[in-house]
């Protein structure tokens, strides 16, 4: 194959060379799981000939398992919603000052009662005032917390991920590239150092034989193995292992607690903001069933609370007839104060938020093994194709070597 003055200089230069193509093919592989965002390529008859970024491309499936994963090991809709204690409910009425005079001081019951108003005594009218005063407080605390516990049973959290995540391919390639960008890096060096392994043992193999075709073979398995070496080593082994005196564990496992601080940020500031949280709130306050719900409970509370001053009121009016009036007007109400109830609803959250510690929490107490599952659904759809790339390019440029020394 080659002339005898040239082939011990060669034998020193196909480790280089394989050092070489691993290093390509890691960072290949590593730059074709993020880009491009686009599909580039151009249609050769049937065939379509081209790439795009496995995040991008896969996106729904990825955001499909990562909201599983999330969900199944890490948020549970009912740790992200606060509970509602008095206190908080009441700080949170107390946000619409004009709206409870209107309610505590009477100014709403000449459109709540109409005509029977006018048919009562003033001191009917005060002592009714005064029972709405002493009961107003306590109807809408646990009118909130009903709304609480109905809007639980109807957020989909896991739907909320996959849909924000599968919407925003770019948001996904964040959440993964960023926690990941050390092993990443480590992925490009590691072909190197497995390329030149092989490389060496390459160099003995024609050191004892003129075999031309092997060149092709080395380069195909330098380019599969070191893609296939560096991804397993992200992850394994997941405990620490000890192996003449030196300390190995999978670079993932390794930086666990790390790894949740940041995907605990990504978490709060990106896939699950506060505002996210507060626009799935409001379009459950316009989900029918959620409405007929909390108008079920209302009108057992308002009928409660009527019958508590029912011996004031003309026994013409009904209570089901107050309490139909009663709705219709808190409606109204709702709508005039729209855009204040949603920046409120966020300010009233924002200080229980707990997305990201959570997640840290969480994510930190998470067994290896399913730690790895959170992290590793980004390469394993297409663990092979990266893998069957590395050899291919691998194979290219061990042609690109045989022609130039040959």
């Amino acid at each position: 194959m080659f002339s005898q003055d040239f082939q011990i200089e060669w034998l020193f230069i196909i480790p280089l060379v394989a050092g070489f193509i691993g290093w390509v093919t890691n960072w290949l592989a590593i730059k074709m799981i993020f880009y491009p965002k686009n599909y580039m390529g151009f249609k050769l008859g049937r065939f379509h000939i081209g790439w795009q970024g496995i995040i991008h491309r896969k996106a729904e499936g990825f955001a499909k398992a990562v909201g599983k994963q999330v969900t199944d090991n890490v948020l549970q809709t009912h740790d992200i919603i606060p509970e509602v204690s008095p206190k908080h409910a009441t700080t949170f009425i107390d946000r619409f000052p004009d709206l409870w005079d209107e309610i505590e001081n009477g100014k709403l019951l000449p459109d709540l009662l109409g005509e029977y108003w006018e048919k009562m005594s003033p001191m009917q009218r005060q002592m009714v005032i005064m029972q709405i005063r002493f009961d107003s407080r306590s109807f809408f605390v646990e009118l909130i917390k009903e709304a609480r516990s109905q809007f639980i049973k109807r957020f989909d959290l896991r739907e909320l991920i996959t849909r924000r995540l599968s919407n925003d391919s770019h948001l996904l390639a964040k959440l993964y590239g960023d926690i990941a960008k050390p092993e990443l890096k480590r992925i490009e060096v590691y072909g190197l150092y497995f390329g030149a392994l092989i490389g060496s043992a390459e160099a003995m193999v024609f050191l004892f034989a003129d075999i031309n075709w092997m060149i092709f073979v080395f380069g195909v398995l330098i380019g599969a193995v070191t893609n296939w070496l560096a991804i397993e080593m992200i992850f394994k082994p997941r405990n620490p292992v000890n192996v003449l005196g030196m300390t190995f564990q999978g670079l993932f496992p390794s930086r666990q607690n790390e790894i949740a601080e940041q995907f605990g940020k990504i978490g709060e500031e990106h896939v699950l903001p506060v505002d996210a949280l507060v626009d799935e709130i409001m379009a459950t306050l316009q989900d029918l069933e959620f409405i007929d719900q909390l108008e079920t409970t209302s009108k057992r509370w308002l009928t409660r609370i009527i019958e508590n001053y029912r011996d004031h009121l003309p026994e013409s009016i009904s209570s089901e007839e107050i309490t139909e009036r009663a709705i219709a007007i808190f409606y109204q109400k709702q709508l005039s104060v729209q855009d204040e109830l949603i920046e409120e609803f966020k300010r009233a959250l924002e200080p229980e938020y707990r997305v990201k510690s959570l997640i840290i929490d969480n994510l930190t107490q998470l067994p290896k093994d399913q730690f790895e599952r959170v992290l590793r659904i980004v390469v394993e759809q297409d663990e092979s194709t990266l893998i069957a790339i590395g050899a291919a390019i691998g194979f290219m440029i061990s042609g690109m070597h045989f022609f130039i020394f040959s």
